[in-house]
């Protein structure tokens, strides 16, 4: 697989062109059909991540059920924070006390888990 990324300045600026991406991510396309790829409404987002402050993360869920989540460990594995999911769409600030390091977060819609990130706290 090759990902390939052009970023062009117009001729008249002498500056490098800077960019950036903001969701990425690969299918196996050997299990999985093209329309699933963009008919599945899971989603998890963070930004800024690394952050020195805090993390504002949305999501998306195609379904939820008694119990959704966003669960939030340490790198040792450790529950350090449990926000519940009331709406199938939303964002979240967290982090704001977290100290510096690794940790990651899971999302469950209350059955299984739908997506999980890793955050990076400077």
């Amino acid at each position: 697989m090759y990902v390939i990324f052009d970023a062009h300045s117009p001729s008249s600026f002498s500056s490098a062109t800077e960019a950036g991406v903001d969701y990425f991510r690969v299918w196996d396309a050997a299990t999985v059909g093209v329309e699933e790829h963009f008919t599945s409404a899971n989603l998890l987002l963070t930004a800024p991540n690394p952050s020195n402050n805090e993390f504002m993360i949305s999501y998306r869920l195609d379904q939820i059920n008694t119990g959704a989540s966003l669960s939030v460990y340490n790198a040792m594995g450790q529950l350090i924070d449990k926000l519940a999911i009331n709406d199938l769409e939303g964002s979240l600030r967290l982090g704001g006390d977290y100290k510096k390091g690794m940790y990651i977060i899971r999302l469950s819609n209350g059955t299984e888990l739908i997506n999980s990130s890793k955050l990076i706290k400077n």
